[in-house]
């Protein structure tokens, strides 16, 4: 080997240990950088001629193990959403409280009944009555709450996807624009370990919010696509589109995110792919589960819980009456017209008492025979079957004593004298329409009211006219759990073509044909039964022009359409006002209709209806379901419990979900720090022999330039 053929080689040498120590260097200096996979140099022989002639750097590589790496990314979305999830059941848990605490939803129920059990030995007391609405207003207050709260944890979840799509586009931009960079660097012959980086990291920063799989392109380039195949990224660049809601509550409604294409000059497509239902994993996922299915499905449960608490109170309020009795009495608008059937069964009793409570006029009704007697004597038939007759011959019956009249859908009996007082009292076969007594029907003597009505039961039958005339149009949606909205239907009354509701189900069906069978129960109920494919699916009124009979109630509130009316009987419960104000109020005592001549028919000692308050801690109740709790019937208690319980669950599955993805990405990224990540003590050892190659090679060039000279002096 020549002198000149050395010296090449010495320095081949010097430039290929330079460069092993510089890439040395650089894994020491990231051995804390997150993402940063450790580089090694590559060397060959380097030939000239066929000759060796010295060595050459073949190339800088990345060590990373493409399985692991797409391993972690896979675990890193399933932990992620399980994260989201298991947070929000958190603040849920918080919501609901421990429920042994008495503040909790089945403590205020225990303590109401333990109030109604002391009042029946103590009818009389104020004290008694005080405490009793105190714990009646203390169950309305945490209902209403617990309502409230869940819409608002929606709605911060919802800013929190709006947050989560931001970051998933950022990081896209980021990709696209390192693609490029990198593709750029590979066609001039570079390697752009340092781009490759930072297109990890990026690419991480997505699969923490959506599910990806990769697949390459040409020079380097990655394309990015869900784990089900939507494109988020390739040669062009897609944009995943979000609209907040910003106000939630139970009538809201989301559009679904779409990835929408963006072309070279930035502009946004107006239309995409929608993606709700693609996504698999990440916190968004995680996110959009909270909040279109399992907190929907809480707040519906509450308001199940709620509306039937709500129901059967008022159902013995209105069966019993306060002493003194009420002066006026005035129920909640029915959405009924003076024209339409009385549709009642049964017997009930209505009487006008005087300020000694002794009964001055009583009529006794019979709506199975269709008549009505007054202080015990002949049955006279009532005039027809509407309404508008039973009222006037109810006037009739009373005379100048009380006046009983409906107007907008509500009832109203009031007695004439400022002194007498009225009440109801349910037959030996009491009186009943779509399951509730004459006076409950019309909410006469309700003690607690809320956002939406406690129950749906019009009593209504097919050929009952529907009283909606001919014009208005309730727009219905059938909406996935997803936000996929695959049938919008407008019942349009003037095409309906007839006046029962026999003609609006025939519509409806027509309509819904493949989707759902509408239907009434025999309470007069509307149910809409969705066929096997859509048994997820639910009903959803965008709006609603009809008008039922002139009253200002509309076919979505007469009949209860859609989950928002019976998650709404949580919303904004409360005691009524008069009665808050005057406990004497609260209506513990049973009129008594065969009270002799000069005894009272009402007294304040009579805790006949504290009694019947107390009966319901177990009166089974049949309670409709929920996405998450079958249909069921059982006490208030025990549904508050199964409620409580689902909860529980709910957040122990999310957080052994959680614990379960995060030891797999703990293990993962483990390993993939084994293979990727860098050791100082492997990385010192390199930076030793590097050294050592290096400092041979410089001893090498000194060597030669010694025999250069040497040759020199002997020419000379």
């Amino acid at each position: 080997m020549s002198i000149d053929a050395v010296l090449r080689s010495a320095v081949s040498g010097l430039n290929t240990s330079q460069a092993a120590l510089r890439t040395t260097a650089d894994n020491i200096a990231n051995v804390n950088t997150p993402g940063y996979a450790r580089k090694i140099v590559q060397q060959e022989t380097s030939v000239l001629q066929g000759e060796t002639a010295g060595v050459k750097l073949a190339t800088i590589q990345r060590v990373i193990d493409e399985f692991v790496r797409k391993s972690l990314q896979s675990a890193t979305s399933q932990s992620e959403r399980y994260s989201a999830m298991a947070n929000a059941h958190s603040q849920v848990s918080m919501l609901l409280g421990d429920p042994n605490d008495n503040t909790s939803l089945t403590g205020r129920i225990d303590q109401i009944f333990t109030g109604f059990a002391n009042l029946a030995g103590e009818p009389d007391s104020s004290v008694r009555r005080t405490g009793m609405i105190n714990d009646l207003t203390n169950l309305a207050t945490e209902v209403s709450r617990l309502s409230s709260e869940i819409q608002i944890l929606r709605g911060d979840i919802d800013k929190k996807i709006n947050e989560s799509v931001n970051t998933i586009n950022d990081a896209l931009a980021r990709v696209k624009e390192l693609n490029e960079q990198i593709q750029f660097e590979t066609l001039n012959g570079n390697a752009g370990n340092g781009l490759l980086d930072q297109r990890d990291k990026a690419i991480a920063e997505i699969a923490e919010n959506i599910d990806i799989r990769l697949s390459d392109l040409s020079n380097g380039a990655v394309a990015i696509h869900t784990t089900n195949g939507i494109t988020l990224l390739d040669h062009s660049l897609r944009k995943l589109v979000n609209t907040p809601a910003g106000t939630v509550s139970s009538a809201s409604t989301f559009n679904q995110i779409t990835v929408n294409l963006v072309d070279p000059s930035g502009s946004v497509s107006s239309t995409g792919t929608a993606l709700d239902a693609r996504i698999q994993g990440g916190q968004l996922r995680g996110l959009l589960d909270m909040r279109d299915s399992v907190l929907p499905d809480m707040a519906l449960q509450i308001g199940e819980l709620s509306g039937n608490v709500i129901d059967r109170l008022n159902a013995v309020h209105n069966d019993n009456s306060a002493v003194p009795p009420l002066n006026s009495m005035t129920g909640h608008n029915t959405g009924l017209a003076g024209t339409d059937v009385h549709g009642f069964t049964g017997e009930v009793t209505m009487a006008l008492l005087d300020s000694s409570q002794e009964i001055t006029t009583q009529v006794d009704i019979d709506f199975d025979a269709g008549t009505y007697s007054v202080n015990g004597g002949a049955a006279t038939a009532f005039s027809g079957g509407t309404i508008a007759d039973v009222v006037g011959d109810l006037n009739t019956a009373f005379g100048a004593g009380a006046t009983v009249s409906f107007s907008t859908g509500a009832l109203t009996f009031s007695a004439a004298g400022a002194n007498d007082g009225v009440a109801f009292q349910q037959g030996t076969t009491p009186s009943d329409r779509g399951g509730r007594g004459f006076s409950h029907f019309f909410g006469m003597n309700d003690l607690l009211s809320a956002g939406a009505n406690s129950h749906y039961d019009t009593g209504f039958a097919t050929t009952t006219a529907h009283g909606f005339g001919s014009s208005g149009i309730t727009t219905i949606e059938l909406r996935g759990p997803d936000n996929d909205v695959v049938l919008t239907y407008s019942l349009d009354f003037s095409a309906v073509g007839g006046s029962a509701m026999s003609d609006v189900l025939s519509d409806l069906n027509t309509g819904f044909s493949g989707y759902a069978t509408w239907s009434l129960d025999s309470n007069g109920a509307l149910v809409a039964t969705p066929s096997s494919s859509y048994s997820e699916y639910k009903l959803n009124v965008t709006s609603d022009s009809t008008d039922r009979a002139s009253t200002g109630v509309n076919f979505s509130q007469f009949f209860g359409v859609g989950d928002r009316y019976r998650t709404d009987a949580s919303n904004s419960v409360t005691v009524r006002s008069d009665i808050v104000s005057d406990p004497a109020k609260l209506a513990l005592a049973d009129l008594d209709t065969s009270a002799a001549t000069g005894v009272p028919s009402l007294t304040v000692a009579d805790g006949r209806g504290a009694i019947a308050f107390q009966d319901l801690v177990s009166t089974n109740i049949s309670f409709t379901a929920t996405n998450e709790l079958a249909a069921v019937t059982t006490t208030m208690g025990n549904y508050a419990s199964q409620v409580l319980a689902r909860a529980a669950v709910n957040h122990d599955q999310a957080v052994k979900l959680e614990g379960d993805r995060e030891a797999l990405t703990k293990e993962l990224e483990t390993r993939n720090d084994q293979i990727s990540g860098v050791n100082m003590d492997e990385e010192l050892s390199n930076m030793v022999v590097y050294q050592n190659a290096y400092n041979a090679s410089a001893r090498l060039i000194s060597t030669a330039r010694e025999m250069f000279n040497t040759l020199i002096q002997i020419v000379n």
